[in-house]
């Protein structure tokens, strides 16, 4: 935990998604995965969209379980699989 996650208060998020258990990347600032997109060729762009569904999507407020974005239904707030929970926060 750095700094600015103590100042405002943000819980550790764990390492594997709670519902698939994939490894979760950590959220990166700046440009999209799909930046510079029209020099690449489809496999790549394939990846790099791979790699941006196993970032983190939404967090429980009550047990800190993490699910990544891949794992998200649409139109829906997903509750905590460890838990059970409704209060999770969503980090999109």
């Amino acid at each position: 935990m750095g700094i600015s996650d103590k100042l405002f208060g943000k819980k550790k998020k764990g390492g594997n998604c709670a519902a698939c258990g994939k490894k979760l990347l950590e959220l990166e600032s700046g440009p999209g995965p799909l930046f510079g997109a029209a020099h690449m060729d489809f496999t790549q762009v394939v990846g790099r969209i791979g790699l941006e569904l196993q970032r983190p999507g939404y967090v429980c407020e009550d047990c800190g379980a993490t699910i990544c974005r891949g794992c998200i239904t649409l139109g829906e707030l997903p509750t905590c699989p460890k838990c059970g929970s409704k209060s999770m926060k969503s980090l999109l």
